[in-house]
């Protein structure tokens, strides 16, 4: 079975290996014990988070360029963590274990609707600091803003 849950932002994830890793233990012990010991659960990573800014997709065949949220992908993540998804959104596209703490390799909006990428940091430092102060840009740009240090 499948177990879907909304984060408060508003974020849909699978909580099927969560919910699965939960079930009791048996009532007795085996007669026969296991020959080696069972792997100890994979811990969710909690720094993982999608971002909260719209990355840029151009349409192939119109060249229409738009904006979609992760909201959008977690919605049709074989549509889109293929096409810059699973480094804007890798809670959405499960891919938290190598992009969970990356920075997002697409173009996205700020909240002022700017254009952004990742590359900023190579700004002065002070400049580095006062853009990762933004919390949407912090999601997005995981690396340079030190988002995973951080928590």
């Amino acid at each position: 079975p499948s177990f879907l849950k909304v984060d408060d932002a508003g974020d849909l994830f699978d909580m099927t290996d969560v919910t699965m890793s939960l079930s009791m233990p048996s009532a007795a012990p085996s007669e026969i014990p296991s020959a080696a010991p069972s792997a100890a659960p994979t811990a969710v990573n909690p720094n993982c988070i999608n971002a909260g800014t719209r990355f840029m997709r151009t349409d192939v065949r119109s060249g229409n360029e738009a904006f979609l949220n992760c909201k959008i992908v977690a919605a049709s993540p074989e549509k889109w963590c293929d096409k810059g998804g699973a480094t804007h959104c890798p809670k959405a596209c499960d891919t938290c274990p190598t992009e969970g703490c990356e920075d997002s390799k697409v173009l996205f909006k700020t909240r002022f609707e700017n254009t952004l990428t990742c590359s900023f940091n190579s700004y002065k430092s002070g400049d580095v600091v006062r853009i990762c102060q933004d919390p949407n840009i912090r999601q997005a740009c995981r690396s340079t803003c030190g988002y995973c240090k951080a928590l």
